[in-house]
């Protein structure tokens, strides 16, 4: 995967990613470090980045639409 791509993975993922990644994937922290670096190539750690970035995404969605629902 091209260093852009890997960048902008990195920007949407949330603090502690690499904690999170690592107890979902059980790879570790290193593996991890290098794969979103470009250094290493793990589907593996790719595909559950881009999941937490969707959890993540639609957790402040929901959060969103509950304050808007709950202070009209």
């Amino acid at each position: 995967m091209d260093a852009d791509t890997l960048q902008k993975i990195r920007e949407k993922l949330p603090k502690r990613y690499i904690k999170i990644l690592k107890d979902k994937t059980n790879v570790s922290e290193s593996t991890i470090y290098k794969t979103l670096r470009g250094d290493l190539n793990n589907e593996t750690v790719i595909k559950a980045a881009l999941e937490l970035i969707e959890e993540n995404l639609q957790f402040n969605n929901d959060i969103k639409e509950r304050v808007n629902k709950l202070c009209q």
